[in-house]
């Protein structure tokens, strides 16, 4: 098992980032979905809302040209849903990425 630090860096420790760097931009990722104080919690601390948004973070973190979301907020409640569709929105606009729901 991985924390939710080591699981959002997981996809950058394989292209081979550094250790630092891979950290931060974790972080950030975890920040941006809202999950920065769990970054230490394990993933059977975590609801089935909250284990999905670690899998936007860890594709947030690489900082992909293109996300292709597969039913990316069908776990979350619709409050949470709504929020996330805005901040991928503002992230888009931020960023110039393509998104593909």
């Amino acid at each position: 098992h991985m924390s939710v630090l080591d699981n959002t860096a997981f996809g950058m420790a394989l292209a081979g980032v550094p250790a630092a760097e891979r950290e931060q931009k974790a972080r950030d990722a975890l920040r941006q979905v809202g999950l920065e104080n769990y970054a230490h919690a394990w993933p059977d601390e975590l609801s089935g809302g909250m284990r999905q948004r670690v899998g936007l973070a860890r594709a947030l973190a690489i900082n992909p040209d293109i996300l292709l979301m597969d039913e990316a907020f069908s776990a979350l409640d619709p409050l949470i849903r709504t929020e996330m569709q805005d901040e991928l929105i503002k992230l888009q606009a931020k960023h110039q990425r393509t998104i593909v729901f």
